[in-house]
């Protein structure tokens, strides 16, 4: 973050839990946190301008954690809340299993308090019913296409990690089917024909 500020022109100096900014007469104080969220928010002050929840609010009990991070925010205050998972996985070229080995991954992410699949969808209509109008929202697709560098590879392969273990736990699916979807897509993957495609909603709301 300091390489960054001042290569954008501004001063960076430390302190005990973050950075201090300056340009212009202006300044920003950066502090980190490492703290679960609910508790964080019970003890940060109701004094922050913009909050950013980035690729997280789909792991989330939904209504509990906008709730508590609006709460935090001064009046008139931004939430913006980019890459929110929404509901469409796609793998190219086509597999004849791909409804189903998609169809139980999706499934997986209903478990337990997370917010599910559907959860950009869902954001727009819990934001306003929270008091935070939606000011702007759009597609943030995340595409993946050949030919593949070096970290698209390593990024494609952890994503069809992440469906082995998902769909595998849950055993939604036979052993026998996942792991042949997963050869047909390793396969592509090492011949460089592997696409992928994960729809994402952009969202930014202002506190009323």
């Amino acid at each position: 973050f300091a390489e960054w500020a001042r290569a954008a022109g501004w001063t960076a100096e430390p302190t005990p839990d973050g950075f201090r900014i300056e340009r212009h007469g202006r300044s920003v104080s950066l502090t980190y946190v490492t703290s679960d969220l609910f508790e964080a928010m019970t003890v940060l002050p109701k004094a922050i301008d913009l909050v950013v929840a980035h690729a997280v609010l789909d792991v989330l009990p939904l209504r509990r954690a906008v709730d508590a991070l609006l709460s935090r925010l001064t009046d008139d205050g931004l939430f913006y809340a980019p890459i929110t998972f929404d509901g469409r996985t796609a793998f190219r070229p086509s597999h004849p299993d791909d409804d189903a080995v998609l169809g139980a991954y999706h499934e997986t992410m209903r478990g337990g308090d997370r917010a599910g699949p559907n959860t950009g969808s869902d954001l727009l209509s819990t934001l306003r019913e929270l008091g935070a109008p939606v000011v702007a929202a759009g597609g943030s697709d995340w595409v993946v296409h050949p030919p593949h560098d070096d970290e698209a590879r390593i990024f494609l392969d952890r994503i069809l990690g992440f469906v082995e273990e998902s769909v595998g736990e849950s055993a939604a699916v036979d052993r026998a089917t996942l792991d042949g979807w997963l050869d047909a897509r390793h396969d592509a993957l090492a011949g460089d024909e592997l696409a992928y495609v994960a729809h994402n909603l952009d969202v930014l709301a202002e506190l009323d």
